[in-house]
């Protein structure tokens, strides 16, 4: 999953602290007829949707898209194996945007105590705060990625626990570099509240014990030499058409059966996909087609304010139906006949992509 979960709430227009669990009596009560407190599974609100299912539907959105544009809507790191290296060394990787070749590692670089604030003066936590006193000596900026440390991870809760949207700044301070990571405090709802099995559990907002005390900052490196590999070795390797997701191999680099019964065949690593944005979210052009796709692929809704409810009934209404000749819809066959499906997210991510699918095929 590349688009946030926030960033997803913040286009569908939910409360920014009831989509999180959370409620203030006097600033932020719970009003609606539904409640519109959102959980963190349907079994906890009567199934109503919650944001797992959320969570699996971006995912199911995102997979939907790269299968037919060639190419991931974010970057993020990978590994291809078994591919077939041509007889001049080139190989073409099964997706395009490629932003860099080696083995992607993470180091920790601490996990510094958060700080609540409230930024719009309206009497809310909205902001949290950490900063590390790093010891690099070159900036570590773009390089950083946000998680919410173990010891607050649930097992089985999520697979990435990767805390984004955020700002990241870093400060050269006396030779090595202070980071400071911003981002909505919302998010860092402990983990394990999310898990307690009483269906109407909500969480003060301006409890700070409802929240986590720290986060993890770690270091993503890209090992250039560990680019491909062969067998048991590993060569670097250098991109002919990073677009396309074309690279190439030294013939020379040492490995050479090319006239063996059997050609060799290649196991690459790198990070691929559109870039993201500096708060590590997806590029805002991105962001409507995912959240509107990931709408049509829910098959319930959350409980909301109506507006939220209206936004998805939109997105998620088929229109190959007519209910009762009130209704009815004339498309093109372009619209209607897509791969996605016939509820409105799906043609308008279709209609969105068309134009920008990476023509396949390679010739080894």
């Amino acid at each position: 999953m590349v688009l946030s979960l926030e960033t997803w709430r913040r286009i569908v227009a939910y409360h920014p602290l009831h989509f999180w669990q959370l409620h203030d009596p006097a600033k932020a009560p719970v009003t609606d007829g539904c409640m519109s407190i959102v959980r963190e599974y349907s079994w906890q609100s009567l199934g109503a949707v919650g944001r797992d299912e959320i969570r699996r539907a971006i995912d199911a959105a995102e997979a939907k898209l790269a299968d037919y544009l060639g190419y991931a809507v974010g970057a993020r790191a990978a590994t291809w194996p078994d591919l077939p290296i041509a007889a001049d060394g080139t190989i073409r990787l099964p997706e395009g945007r490629l932003q860099a070749l080696g083995a992607v590692s993470e180091t920790l670089l601490g996990t510094p105590a958060i700080v609540l604030s409230d930024a719009n003066g309206d009497g809310l936590y909205d902001t949290f705060t950490a900063t590390l006193a790093s010891a690099l000596t070159t900036d570590p900026a773009g390089s950083l990625v946000v998680r919410f440390a173990e010891s607050d991870q649930v097992t089985g809760q999520r697979d990435d626990w990767r805390i984004w949207p955020v700002r990241i700044t870093t400060v050269l301070n006396g030779g090595t570099y202070d980071i400071s990571v911003r981002g909505p405090s919302a998010m860092l709802v402990k983990p394990a509240q999310y898990d307690m099995g009483a269906t109407l559990a909500t969480f003060a907002s301006q409890d700070a014990a409802n929240y986590v005390g720290s986060i993890a900052m770690w270091q993503q490196t890209v090992d250039a030499a560990a680019a491909l590999t062969i067998g048991d070795t590993q060569y670097t390797a250098s991109a002919i058409d990073a677009r396309l997701g074309i690279i190439h191999i030294d013939p020379c680099a040492g490995y050479l059966p090319w006239c063996a019964p059997v050609r060799p065949r290649a196991t690459v690593a790198g990070i691929a996909g559109e870039p993201l944005g500096a708060d590590g979210d997806l590029a805002r052009d991105w962001q409507p087609i995912v959240a509107q796709l990931a709408a049509a692929e829910i098959s319930g809704q959350p409980c909301a304010c109506q507006a939220a409810n209206h936004w998805l009934y939109h997105w998620q209404f088929d229109i190959s139906r007519v209910k009762g000749g009130e209704e009815e819809f004339a498309f093109k066959d372009a619209a209607m006949n897509n791969p996605f499906g016939t509820r409105r997210g799906h043609v308008r991510a279709w209609l969105a992509i068309r134009e920008r699918i990476q023509p396949r095929g390679f010739r080894v």
